[in-house]
């Protein structure tokens, strides 16, 4: 449930909501409705961290390409969905496929169902209608590589 405040707190009025449960004695955070309920907490963001040459194979693409990549990472830790992306199971539970359409398609990897970090797993370019089983499989061993870490 919410943060619950007394009517005799001191917090300036404008934050808060009236309750439906009981008129005027109770009032809920307004604070807490635009913070939480969302699903993620506005200000704090998620470090990137990079996984084996992934950074260095972004810092190939054209510079349109890596500045979609970039915007859609900053999202990403902000707590939002990229706008073009797709699960991909075949990597790991919650890895996520950033999908960039610029004179060519260019694909990040990541997994950001982590509390530590968003994880950029792996970074390619496809060539292409299917993802080559080489780039899956990649994006799987590293995968796999970061559960081991995350539990140790």
């Amino acid at each position: 449930m919410g943060v619950i405040y007394k009517a005799e707190d001191t917090t300036p009025r404008h934050l808060f909501a009236h309750s439906a449960r009981a008129k005027g004695s109770v009032r809920t955070c307004g604070l807490y409705k635009i913070m939480y309920n969302s699903g993620r907490v506005e200000g704090i963001l998620k470090p990137v961290v990079w996984i084996g040459n992934s950074r260095e194979r972004v810092r190939t693409f054209p510079k349109p390409a890596r500045e979609v990549i970039g915007f859609q990472l900053d999202r990403v830790q902000r707590g939002l969905e990229p706008r073009d992306w797709r699960p991909m199971p075949a990597v790991g539970p919650g890895a996520v496929e950033i999908r960039v359409h610029f004179g060519g398609a260019y694909r990040v990897f990541y997994a950001a169902k982590f509390t530590t970090a968003v994880y950029v797993l792996h970074a390619f370019v496809k060539k292409t209608r299917k993802t080559q089983a080489a780039d899956i499989a990649l994006g799987r061993r590293r995968y796999q590589e970061l559960l081991r870490k995350e539990w140790e």
